[in-house]
């Protein structure tokens, strides 16, 4: 297989997947299993040398958003403010399958310190309610992916879960997990010169989200990319 013919059936795989949706919903709460800015970095589709890895980050979350459902009140806006930490495990085998080499991984999310505050504009009105959180959120695990190397090419697709591990209360405007699971296929590509050291890497991937059994609601699928 070579590499025009394997890239094509990678990128048309979610193109496909979305085509076959009718009806489209918002994800609850308006956040996601997806954490925009962590699927993708520098030389992300390369797979180091045979071994075990790990990895730790911390990081900050900012966002606001319109209109929506925040603890059982109806609220004309919203915002998130999050620390936290990600800790990764990987594991790249020698194990060929597909003609690219096994991987695996799986990443453990603690948020140190989450705040949302939701709030409605006009008449007087501020604040509606706020709150704090902290504890493990879902932990994502990747039991299957395979990376080829097509010389300054590179691809990494992978078959992932959002486990819904974290803690949940429905009462909370601001919950560690989201009480559902998540299917999320993605696919990894990193173009890397090695005389130029000229570098370029993104990630696509489609989750598809569960139904929360607290609220009965399932969230909307989503196309992500990074």
């Amino acid at each position: 297989m070579n590499f025009k013919s394997l890239l094509v059936k990678l990128i048309t795989l979610p193109a496909i997947m979305l085509a076959s949706i009718t009806t489209t919903y918002a994800t609850e709460g308006g956040s996601s299993g997806y954490l925009q800015g962590t699927y993708g970095e520098f030389t992300s589709g390369m797979l180091g040398e045979t071994g075990f890895y790990m990895r730790n980050d911390l990081f900050f979350y900012s966002a606001s958003i319109g209109a929506n459902p925040v603890g059982g009140m109806l609220s004309t806006g919203s915002k998130q403010e999050i620390w936290g930490n990600l800790v990764k495990f990987a594991y790249a085998s020698d194990l060929t399958l597909l003609g690219g080499r096994y991987n695996a991984a799986i990443a453990a999310p603690l948020v140190l310190n989450g705040s949302v505050s939701a709030y409605a504009n006009g008449l007087g009105m501020g604040v509606l309610k706020d709150g704090n959180v902290n504890g493990i959120g879902d932990i994502y695990i990747t039991p299957l992916a395979i990376a080829w190397q097509l010389g300054n090419h590179n691809i990494n697709a992978n078959v992932s879960f959002v486990t819904p591990t974290g803690g949940y209360d429905v009462d909370n405007l601001l919950n560690p997990g989201r009480n559902y699971w998540s299917f999320d296929p993605t696919v990894y590509y990193t173009w890397l010169h090695p005389k130029r050291g000229h570098e370029f890497t993104m990630s696509l991937g489609y989750m598809i989200n569960g139904e929360n059994s607290a609220t009965e609601y399932t969230s909307g699928d989503e196309m992500h990319l990074d």
